[in-house]
């Protein structure tokens, strides 16, 4: 074991300089928040002899040297400790600024504590290691396996984490402004309350992780995966959030202004809510949205109904409309939901190219009939089960839209599904086209007189 050379190469100072491609403006790796610029290099500082050579004779003699002098801070500075097996070693408190430990295994080793600047982990295998408080500023992680590491309160500031695993971490008020996790995977970890202000999250996957009270102001997320992810007081504005993924996000940000949503190649444009941002800028994708309603029209089926005893129902029409070539969307309002019902229902039977209702037994389909048919010019294809009655209002509904079809009566589903083509799709696409051709047609104008 020998000391390593001078200084790393430039990987550590030079590693972030294309990561925002072009756009020079949004490099904030100098300067950013209350984060500092590049520390001082660390000179001509070597590592203690002594430690060296105790560490060179396996862990179980260092670890039991470290518990009879607490009182010395071990001093590994530059030392070369490439590809060492340094598994549950005790390395707290520990000064390895500049030091090497690329390939080394450091699987729950304890650095906690430890100084870190500058050091070389590339590659490092650090499952389960413990970093609590560690000065991790400017050093190099790059595909490094930090899996249920515990990086509470650590200082990363500037930090390479590109491409490594920090899933299950424990990054908690940890400081990584403004750390490079580009690529990094950090499925279901812990953010909370951390600073990662200016940091580099494009393509990070961060999904199920919790941002609880994070700071990401400023932060690149483009193309990262945030799908259920927690997000609740997160501080998002002014993030690059073109490409993110945001599907079932949990909780409020505490703010999200000015959110970037188009690439640097484009004129910038902002929304303040992360989780339209996509659907805006599909907006403005005039072809593209054009494209998306065309397709819903035309294969969306929206199938509302009481299916919570009667699941056979409702999976033999989802699979049965998907041999016909269709995108069936099933409401089931026995169902949770957070969102009001009727708004739901509305938007979804807008974008529908028919709706099927099963009238059997209904609870809230009669509410929200009567909110989507006199609002939607839409197919209604109502359906029931033998013996069982039609609710009263409906038939209002029947005889003051045209687009409300006679009710058809189902013994059983094995019953209905062979003939669902001819008696329900087909007649709702033909009325569908009659509607069309309504709305496509010029009003004229009779003269007094005229029969």
């Amino acid at each position: 074991m020998s000391k390593a050379p001078a200084r790393m190469g430039p990987a550590e100072t030079t590693w972030y300089s294309s990561a925002r491609g072009a756009n020079a403006a949004m490099d904030l790796w100098m300067i950013a928040g209350d984060c500092h610029g590049v520390p001082d290099v660390v000179g001509d500082s070597v590592a203690e002899d002594e430690h060296v050579e105790i560490l060179s004779q396996g862990v179980s003699v260092w670890n039991r040297w470290r518990s009879g002098h607490d009182d010395v801070r071990p001093d590994l500075t530059e030392a070369d400790l490439t590809n060492q097996q340094l598994w549950e070693a005790d390395l707290s408190g520990a000064d390895l600024t500049g030091a090497s430990l690329k390939v080394a295994n450091l699987g729950r080793a304890n650095l906690a504590g430890a100084t870190l600047v500058h050091a070389d982990l590339e590659k490092a295998f650090l499952h389960q290691a413990g970093l609590e408080r560690a000065d991790l500023s400017w050093a190099y992680l790059k595909g490094a396996t930090l899996s249920s590491a515990r990086l509470i309160e650590a200082k990363a500031e500037h930090a390479n984490f590109r491409k490594a695993d920090l899933d299950y971490a424990d990054l908690s008020g940890a400081k990584l402004c403004p750390a490079d996790l580009t690529e990094a995977t950090a499925t279901d970890a812990t953010f909370a309350e951390a600073d990662l202000t200016g940091a580099l999250l494009t393509e990070a996957n961060l999904r199920g992780a919790s941002l609880y009270n994070a700071i990401l102001t400023e932060a690149d997320l483009e193309g990262a995966n945030l799908v259920e992810t927690f997000v609740e007081g997160a501080s998002l504005s002014r993030a690059n959030v073109y490409g993110t993924a945001v599907w079932n996000l949990h909780g409020a940000p505490l703010d999200q202004l000015d959110l970037t949503i188009t690439p640097y190649r484009e004129s910038t444009l902002t929304v303040d809510n992360v989780r339209v941002a996509q659907f805006v800028y599909l907006l403005l994708k005039n072809a593209e949205i054009r494209e998306v309603i065309d397709t819903l029209g035309k294969k969306a089926v929206l199938v509302l109904g009481r299916f919570s005893e009667r699941k056979s129902v409702v999976a033999g029409l989802r699979e049965r409309l998907r041999e016909l070539g269709f995108a069936p969307i099933v409401f089931d309002f026995e169902q949770p939901s957070q969102r009001d019902l009727t708004e739901t229902v509305s938007t979804l039977a807008g974008l529908s190219a028919f709706i099927i209702a099963d009238l059997t037994a209904p609870r809230s389909i009669p509410q929200e009939a009567q909110a989507v048919i006199p609002a939607y010019s839409v197919p209604f294809v109502p359906i029931i089960q033998s013996g069982e009655p039609i609710y009263s209002m409906f038939q209002d509904l029947w005889s003051r839209h045209d687009w409300v079809m006679t009710p058809l009566e189902y013994t059983a589903i094995d019953e209905l599904l062979p003939v669902l083509e001819r008696e329900v799709v087909a007649p709702a696409l033909k009325l569908a086209g009659q509607l069309a051709d309504r709305k496509r047609s010029t009003m004229s104008v009779r003269s007094i007189g005229e029969s």
